[in-house]
């Protein structure tokens, strides 16, 4: 999918991305702002979602009825690193969603009692998705109290036992300094008209003021864990237990080869029925579902470091975690003693790719892809390249990502089943 992108600032910092392709007269906006949960002060854990939800609130539904009933999709998600508004609609309707976007950045502060209403919500929405339904956010919304050090990369994002402590006057604050053009990347993806864009872009969003001086990213000090850690849960919903096994993915301040060895590395060890983990662990020791990932949401690209790689497990009671520990570590040092085969990595890879070209098929895909690369590491072109960079990985640079691992101490969180 060929695509030139194109840069544009305005003067109150926002920065803007266009990438103009055929969508087939479908058009994506996005506006990534640069706030997730990781960027919350340790005493205000749950501000971050809580701003997307009063943001979500703060923008007329008549402009909202408008762009769902002209055929478009609008919605939201904060991130550990950054928060995301986006829509997809047809390509004549983009000035509208521009309005639409340009209206929420402009909120400055809000009421106690759309505070109190967004509040219940956040409350509802935790009894739904992870209270009221088996393995409800299993394992992102516990690894980290035990996979990092940094009290701004232990946070779940939810603030389950903080949200409701949270003042007005906190909220506002934060509205308003991060939730600002200049910390804020604007991404138009597809179908428009490239001669008008920036003229609506610049009447849409031109007179919001800056609020925000944004400085360089300083990237958390995290040192790597001195010894295993071990948390347990009961689940009363869940059938059977589960583990999860955070080590420490390979940092950067962009994608870099070593990453993508790891990418690589994790579709290696599982990749049903022929990853190396589910031919040692599924047939004899009790494990019936395996899965690897690296980010806290399966997407290695979507955040800044430190990442946790995720092995998790759906298993009988007959193995234990710190079982699941050792074999995983074994199998690790024999990658690390012998390497991957050639035709391991170049399955794994070619897979890989015709994943990333998939979603970029799409879109939605595609349009929060160009938006959180922009954002995150400042190169939307990698968008593009990545697909083909993955293609090239080695065998001798994913054997080279297996001691990196194996010699980590490891966060280990089990999940007890209802008895």
């Amino acid at each position: 999918m060929a695509s030139g992108f194109e840069r544009l600032k305005l003067d109150n910092g926002l920065r803007v991305v266009l990438d103009p392709y055929d969508a087939h007269g479908l058009v994506g906006v996005a506006v990534h702002y640069d706030v997730g949960f990781r960027t919350e002060p340790r005493d205000l854990n749950g501000i971050a979602h809580l701003c997307e939800h009063v943001l979500w609130d703060g923008v007329p539904k008549a402009q909202v009825n408008h762009i769902l009933q002209s055929g478009g999709m609008l919605n939201a998600t904060t991130q550990a690193d950054h928060t995301d508004y986006y829509g997809v609609l047809p390509k004549a309707e983009v000035g509208a969603l521009l309005r639409l976007e340009a209206q929420r950045m402009s909120v400055e502060e809000t009421s106690p009692a759309v505070m109190r209403r967004e509040v219940q919500i956040v409350k509802d929405e935790i009894r739904a998705n992870i209270d009221g339904q088996p393995f409800g956010g299993f394992p992102w919304m516990w690894i980290s109290e035990i996979a990092f050090n940094a009290p701004e990369n232990t946070h779940n994002g939810y603030g389950v036992d903080r949200v409701e402590t949270l003042t007005p006057q906190q909220l506002d604050h934060f509205l308003q300094k991060f939730y600002a053009p200049a910390n804020a990347v604007l991404t138009v993806s597809g179908s428009f008209d490239q001669a008008s864009i920036a003229d609506q872009i610049h009447e849409a969003f031109g007179a919001i003021s800056k609020r925000f001086e944004r400085s360089e990213d300083s990237p958390v000090a995290d040192p790597p864990l001195a010894e295993d850690r071990f948390l347990r849960r009961s689940d009363p919903h869940a059938p059977h237990p589960a583990t999860a096994i955070a080590f420490r993915a390979p940092e950067a301040a962009r994608p870099t080869r070593e990453l993508l060895a790891a990418v690589v590395l994790a579709d290696v060890l599982v990749d049903d029925p022929l990853g190396r983990l589910d031919r040692r662990l599924c047939p004899t020791t009790g494990v019936t579902d395996l899965g690897t990932y690296i980010g806290l949401f399966g997407n290695p690209f979507d955040g800044r470091a430190p990442l946790p790689w995720i092995i998790e497990a759906l298993h009988a009671e007959t193995i234990t975690p710190q079982q699941l520990v050792t074999e995983i570590r074994d199998e690790l040092a024999t990658i690390a003693r012998t390497g991957p085969s050639q035709d391991e990595v170049a399955r794994t890879a070619r897979r890989l790719a015709s994943q990333m070209w998939r979603s970029q098929d799409q879109p939605l895909g595609r349009l929060l892809l160009v938006g959180s690369m922009e954002l995150l590491h400042g190169a939307a072109e990698a968008v593009q390249e990545l697909p083909l960079q993955i293609l090239t990985v080695t065998p001798e640079e994913v054997g080279a990502v297996a001691p990196f691992l194996a010699q980590q101490h490891v966060a280990v969180l089990s999940l007890e089943a209802a008895q």
